[in-house]
């Protein structure tokens, strides 16, 4: 159990008015669904932003279609297996720790696509 865990055990514990710790729980609830559709929501973006327009335009123009395609791929395949894996999480710590990885990584990938886009626009004022 993490220390996050056992610092809310002991407040609940501690706490003898039982509307006061049905409130403690649901806070916690409501913020771990918050933390879950975070990681699904950066995964969507992402999805969406390889599914756009302009990065099939970028794509073609690089010549790197293919490796946008398989990125996309890969990105729509993380988010079914982060929709599992939330599930999983409420028992299992290094579910939630994985998550947070993958979370990590999308957005270094997003920050890699803003990165993509901007050498884009680049290249298109210099043409």
């Amino acid at each position: 159990m993490d220390e996050a865990s056992k610092r809310h055990e002991e407040i609940l514990n501690q706490s003898e008015d039982a509307d006061e710790k049905g409130a403690l729980v649901n806070d916690v609830d409501v913020n771990r669904r918050m933390a879950e559709q975070i990681s699904y929501a950066v995964a969507e973006r992402l999805f969406n932003r390889l599914a756009s327009t302009a990065f099939c335009e970028h794509g073609r123009i690089y010549g790197v279609t293919d490796e946008l395609e398989r990125l996309k791929n890969s990105v729509e395949h993380i988010k079914v297996v982060l929709l599992d894996a939330q599930e999983k999480q409420e028992q299992n710590c290094v579910v939630q720790s994985w998550i947070r990885r993958v979370e990590d990584l999308l957005h270094l990938a997003d920050d890699l696509l803003d990165e993509f886009m901007i050498e884009g626009m680049r290249y298109q004022v210099d043409a």
